[in-house]
């Protein structure tokens, strides 16, 4: 059976990164040739959830791409948009199934290869995230230095680096299950 509509709202977060390329391309292959897949998610958290990893727009958009290019269809682009509340960040985007005629075809005859490319596309995501993280960390430790040497409540700071760290353990396990 085939959908005119998939959708995936507000649980990308909570799933296994390395579930992403076959979740995508399952949830893809059960729209109608004229269906859509829309996903909407959080790209920052209200509070930190054990074992969840927001997305950054601009990481999902680096996805979509790699998505689309793994299907040989390289000129397609699907904008994410980014979406502001007053509580958090998100984003939403719509893919559109008859952008890759060949879809089903390359579905069923390369999913497996397909799965392959994008887990490695994701596991780069996810080194350069770390890398990212791993500079703020360092920023603050040296900001930690300064406050203790100068007798300040470092309280917050030490929050935040709690935060980060957390963070970065979250992200590593994630890019260690991408292989």
């Amino acid at each position: 059976r085939r959908f005119d509509m998939v959708s995936l709202i507000n649980a990308l977060h909570e799933l296994p990164m390395k579930q992403f390329p076959s979740l995508f391309l399952d949830m893809l292959y059960l729209c109608s040739n004229d269906g859509r897949l829309a996903i909407f998610d959080m790209t920052k958290l209200l509070e930190t959830e054990p074992g969840a990893l927001p997305i950054s727009d601009e990481e999902m958009q680096t996805f979509l791409d790699a998505f689309f290019s793994s299907l040989g269809a390289e000129n397609v682009s699907q904008p994410v948009s980014k979406c502001q509340f007053s509580a958090t960040e998100a984003f939403f985007f719509r893919l559109r199934k008859n952008l890759v005629p060949t879809f089903d075809k390359l579905y069923e005859q390369e999913k497996e290869q397909i799965v392959s490319k994008l887990l490695e596309k994701w596991k780069d995501i996810l080194i350069q995230k770390l890398a990212t993280l791993n500079q703020n960390i360092y920023q603050l430790a040296d900001e930690l230095f300064l406050m203790a040497s100068e007798e300040t409540d470092a309280t917050d700071k030490l929050n935040e680096l709690s935060s980060l760290t957390q963070q970065f353990c979250q992200i590593s396990r994630a890019k260690d299950h991408c292989s």
